[in-house]
């Protein structure tokens, strides 16, 4: 205590911000918990309540609609949720709350994308949730999965593992709808895609989620799960508009498990041992040694997790160029990004780009083209036991005793029964996903008749991913030594093939009658192969291709997969006076 009193007086500054530090600490002695409901009494789930001075204070509502939240007593909250009037309320004499938010007027009036067109959301009978370029463009994401997270009611978004690039979230619409899979349908800009991830966020217009029955029914029995429709942002008439968005970062890990030392492990395990009647492992002596860091080879207090984790670096840019005129209007971007994780070896590096272009050829007649293409790669580090990831190099980092050597005094490594995770990071060795995707869409519009329009839609994506598993030879100590070197490679390769005819009558009657009519056909074509190829007793570990591992240990596998469908569809929505009924 005399010394930090010491070192108060030789910093007034340190002093005055230990100071401000207590006081603040001081005022937070205050717990308010609430329930948020809308107009009708449904509770609102995801709502953002944030102490209005200190907004990194601050947590959402479950889904019941309640919210805890520690605040200083004379703060003030700020609660804000998609599609509703901010609201900004004092807590001062309260500690308990009942909220009704109420319905951003404005909003009703937006426009909201839904399977095969969009209408008013003032005239949605489905449950339709939309999200907006605004509400991403103030997140560093990496993935558009994670950036959905505490955005919409009911869409529930459970964060992914942490390798880069491979930590997309985990999105159920409505908790789980099926027992085979519950995985929601995923279309960007009305073609379908595997994940969400296969787009630059900056990309993005808006993001809507079809969560029921009477909305999704149109896309049928793939829509079991919800559907997730992404529209990409096209161009406005005007002059030429360059933007460009860009951030870096760290990040690292937030916490790590508190493990015991050598000496205090060591004597915890000797009174384990003790209690079940058999001889303590360690001496005093040991014990001794451990504390005081006088043998640091042959009683070690090895810190494995400052060994192995370090700082990850980030970076993205986006360049975007829009414009045109009534003839013709464009959007075109390319972005890359580049994400280290906190393993060594693990990365990821991303390069896309996308081009969507209008085209007003005849007063009746509208061409639309887009282009699409995203490369990733992927490493992730890997171990030279039960490898294919950086599973077991954590597992191990976890497990490992603390008196274990990092190095002996020789150099080699110390190990356990496995290895030594460190050995697996030394070895620079990883595992390898590369992956190319390319996706082209041409469509048109003409319209017959006054509000009757036909639109014909081609789209061809193909998806390649190459996946590399070369496990390294590694002599550990002259006592311990891995497996011999082996590899494990395999391709993934996929396209789909789509094509849709559509009918659309959008008309007003007598001033009040609206009605939307849709008739639709839609066809695919998708086609898969998987080739995997492996061998082991490898020379040496810079000899990587197949090739030039031993032929006798050689082994392979492969098949393919083509599916086709057909479909047919329809919506009417009529609708007197803005009250709307739906049909699919």
């Amino acid at each position: 205590m005399k010394k930090l009193i010491s070192n108060f007086k030789r910093s007034a500054l340190t002093l005055l911000v230990a100071s401000l530090a207590s006081l603040t600490a001081f005022a937070q002695n205050k717990t308010v918990t609430g329930t948020i409901t809308d107009n009708t009494g449904q509770a609102l789930i995801g709502v953002n309540v944030q102490e209005t001075a200190r907004p990194t204070n601050g947590t959402i509502t479950n889904v019941d609609g309640k919210f805890s939240l520690q605040v200083a007593d004379n703060a003030s909250l700020t609660l804000s949720y998609v599609g509703f009037k901010t609201q900004v309320l004092s807590v001062r004499g309260k500690t308990q709350f009942r909220i009704t938010m109420q319905e951003n007027a404005e909003s009703l009036n937006e426009v909201v994308v839904v399977g095969y067109g969009s209408q008013k959301k003032v005239n949605l009978t489905g449950a339709v949730a939309q999200l907006d370029s605004k509400a991403l463009a103030d997140r560093p994401l990496q993935n558009v999965s994670s950036g959905l997270q505490g955005l919409m009611p009911g869409v529930t978004v459970m964060s992914g593992q942490g390798r880069p690039g491979q930590d997309g979230a985990t999105i159920r619409v409505r908790g789980v709808g099926t027992l085979n899979t519950s995985d929601p349908y995923i279309l960007i800009d009305g073609v379908e895609s595997g994940t969400m991830d296969a787009v630059d966020p900056n990309d993005i217009a808006s993001i809507s989620v079809l969560k029921d029955a009477a909305s999704a029914a149109i896309y049928g029995s793939k829509a079991a799960n919800g559907v997730i429709l992404i529209t990409t942002k096209r161009g406005t008439t005007g002059k030429p508009r360059i933007s460009y968005n860009g951030y870096a970062g760290m990040q690292e890990a937030t916490h790590m498990i508190d493990r015991m030392g050598s000496a205090e492990y060591a004597t915890d395990l000797n009174l384990a041992l003790e209690a079940g009647g058999y001889s303590p492992r360690f001496t005093d002596e040991d014990i001794q040694k451990f504390k005081d860091g006088s043998d640091p080879y042959g009683h070690p207090n090895t810190n494995w997790y400052d060994l192995a984790y370090r700082t990850g670096f980030q970076t993205q840019h986006n360049v975007s160029a829009t414009g045109g005129t009534e003839q013709v209007k464009y959007m075109a971007s390319a972005g890359i990004l580049h994400q280290d994780g906190i393993l060594p070896n693990s990365n990821r590096n991303q390069i896309n780009a996308r081009t969507n272009i209008d085209l007003k050829l005849h007063r009746r007649l509208t061409a639309h083209l887009s282009m699409a293409f995203i490369k990733n790669d992927y490493k992730d580090a890997n171990s030279a036991y039960a490898g294919g990831s950086s599973d077991q190099i954590i597992r191990q980092l976890n497990l490992i005793a603390p008196w274990i050597p990092y190095k002996n005094a020789d150099g080699s490594y110390g190990t356990v029964s496995d290895g030594s995770p460190m050995a697996w990071l030394d070895s620079g060795m990883t595992v390898d996903r590369n992956n190319r995707n390319f996706t082209g869409t041409l469509s048109a519009d003409y319209e017959i008749l006054d509000g009757l329009k036909a639109t014909l839609s081609g789209s061809y994506v193909t998806n390649r991913q190459q996946y590399k598993n070369f496990e390294d030879f590694i002599q550990y100590n002259p006592n311990k030594a891995s497996q011999p070197a082996s590899l494990d490679e395999r391709y993934y390769l996929w396209d789909r093939t789509n094509f849709d005819a559509l009918l659309n009558y959008d008309k007003t009657f007598a001033g009040k009658h609206n009605l939307k009519v849709l008739a639709g056909w839609h066809t695919e074509d998708y086609n898969y192969s998987y080739a995997k190829m492996y061998r082991s007793s490898f020379p040496n570990n810079d000899l990587t291709d197949i090739n030039a591992g031993d032929a006798s240990t050689q082994t392979n596998e492969g098949y393919t997969r083509e599916l086709a469908m057909i479909s047919w569809f329809g919506r009417v929505n009529y609708d007197y006076a803005g009250n709307e009924t739906d049909y699919n």
